[in-house]
């Protein structure tokens, strides 16, 4: 793709557009419009393009040498925001600077409506360039600028940034050689990390500098001490409530003091100044989650999913408060995302609470949707793990929810996933029988596998299909039973009752299921 100098139009000649014309008077006012709504609207999208198709139409007519420059600084401005038009707009400020020592040009005709336009001089256009470089992350040349400037504040935010620490150091110090400030003496203390600097400019401000605060909070903030920071930045956001950083820092603090409240009040304080944050959305959630405010915090991470949608911690988050909420669907959403960012994903008590939200809703149209959406997680998740009893026998208790398909697929369906599971349960451990509580988990789930099984039997007796699942059912329990009686005697066994219990339900199962087997 190619951006072009200007918007191409299909048709060019089109007579509406061509004899549109405006005098020196129209076109200023225009400009001033622009430039009003610039510095008293907030910065948007679509107020951007109205005013870009506005300085376009002005730049397309040249009438006038100032307003054309101020049209062309407008512009660049704008399109700082583009990184495709960045270049672009380097090149064009340069240019601009560069016609101020032209001598065509005259000087009377540049002057013409001189103090009716809001025209830059050289040095805030340099200033404006050094400004971009730092976004560009071209420190050292922002650095040049300013200093050929003497913006000596920006000269040490640039040094600062470098990690030039001594030299950012020797400037502040030449500087308050000169005049005292409660900035410089900020940015000392900033430099040196020294606290003392920083309350020598709260008391020079008069107790009004809120970066003095901001820069105590940051201080004992990296030292640990959270509790005056909290006291600290509240100070400095009771001065400058519009500070990103220092609501941030807030909050970071209030989270790790456990204030729960003040992390709420900042982090929702941060994401009405930035609503792009997506840590501060998902530390706001964190703290309405502390707060036992679970709805709160649902309709939170939906906002910090917006805002990052690649981002699997936030999605886990979202999947645990969805799940506490009885969100299914948003459970549903948030475990296949998850499965998208991280492959096998596995989660058994969210699943568990899944299928538990399902047994308890009512089944109706609604429920049905819902439903087949569980089965597909399923049967992706299964896809991917394939050896994991408990989600196989989770999905068995999910398809045993359908009660009104008795069909002998369906059936088949789920006793052969609880067979999987059981099958998993036995393979994972080769020496399950050595282990008193794998034993009692095999126990467990044998049981339940030979009494879905012999429940199901009834119904579909005739079918071949469904009578060689439950001879290979039956072979797999009679394993079991063997392996143990190889294991121990009956005299060690009876050490568990709960054991006892389980050997004799499934002995007494194996039998009448054998039975069943051998009549049909």
């Amino acid at each position: 793709d190619v951006i072009l100098n200007q918007i191409q139009f299909q048709n060019e000649t089109d007579p509406q557009y061509m004899t549109i014309q405006l005098n020196i008077v129209e076109q200023l006012t225009l400009l001033l419009v622009i430039y009003d709504r610039q510095i008293n609207h907030p910065r948007h999208e679509i107020t951007t393009e109205e005013q870009l198709a506005f300085l376009t139409y002005i730049l397309a007519r040249p009438i006038n040498w100032c307003i054309q420059t101020c049209s062309l600084i407008l512009r660049c401005q704008h399109e700082t925001e583009n990184k495709r038009k960045i270049e672009r707009t380097l090149l064009q400020l340069q240019e601009l600077i560069d016609q101020y020592d032209y001598t065509i040009p005259s000087s009377s005709f540049r002057l013409e409506y001189f103090h009716s336009t809001p025209i830059y001089p050289t040095w805030k256009l340099k200033s404006y360039i050094a400004h971009i470089y730092v976004k560009l992350g071209l420190i050292n040349n922002a650095l040049d600028l300013y200093l050929y400037l003497k913006k000596w504040s920006d000269v040490i935010a640039c040094y600062q940034l470098l990690k030039k620490l001594s030299l950012a150091e020797h400037v502040i110090r030449e500087q308050l050689k000169i005049k005292e400030t409660p900035d410089l003496l900020c940015s000392l203390g900033e430099v040196t990390d020294e606290f003392e600097y920083l309350e020598r400019a709260w008391i020079l401000s008069k107790e009004r500098s809120g970066r003095a605060q901001r820069l105590m909070g940051k201080y004992y903030f990296n030292r640990g001490n959270y509790e005056k920071t909290c006291d600290h930045l509240l100070k400095a956001v009771e001065i400058n409530s519009l500070q990103h950083d220092t609501w941030f820092w807030l909050g970071s603090a209030a989270f790790r003091t456990e204030k729960w409240e003040l992390g709420v009040r900042a982090y929702s304080r941060c994401t009405n100044i930035e609503p792009d944050n997506f840590e501060a959305w998902n530390n706001l959630a964190a703290c309405h989650t502390k707060l036992k405010q679970k709805d709160k915090a649902h309709k939170v991470f939906l906002e910090a999913i917006k805002c990052n949608y690649d981002n699997w911690k936030v999605w886990e988050n979202f999947l645990w408060t969805s799940a506490d909420c009885g969100e299914i669907e948003d459970v549903i959403q948030a475990y296949h995302r998850l499965i998208d960012l991280k492959t096998k994903y596995v989660d058994k008590e969210v699943l568990q609470r899944l299928v538990h939200l399902l047994s308890e809703n009512k089944q109706n149209e609604i429920w049905t949707k819902i439903y087949q959406k569980s089965l597909e997680l399923f049967g992706r998740l299964t896809s991917q793990v394939t050896n994991d009893a408990d989600i196989w026998e989770l999905y068995s208790d999910l398809c045993h929810l359908k009660k009104d398909d008795t069909s002998v697929d369906w059936h088949m369906k789920i006793l052969q996933q609880l067979q999987r599971s059981h099958r998993c349960a036995v393979s994972q451990t080769p020496s399950w029988e050595s282990e008193i509580n794998t034993i009692k988990n095999v126990l467990t789930l044998s049981n339940k596998l030979a009494t879905n099984t012999i429940e199901k039997f009834g119904e579909h007796s005739e079918n071949e299909s469904f009578k060689q699942l439950c001879h290979s059912i039956r072979l797999a329990l009679n394993s079991v039973t063997t392996r143990l009686k190889q294991k121990y005697d009956s005299s060690l066994m009876t050490t568990d009752e709960k054991m006892i219990d389980d050997i004799q339900h499934l002995e007494k199962s194996l039998s009448q299921l054998t039975d069943m087997l051998l009549k049909n």
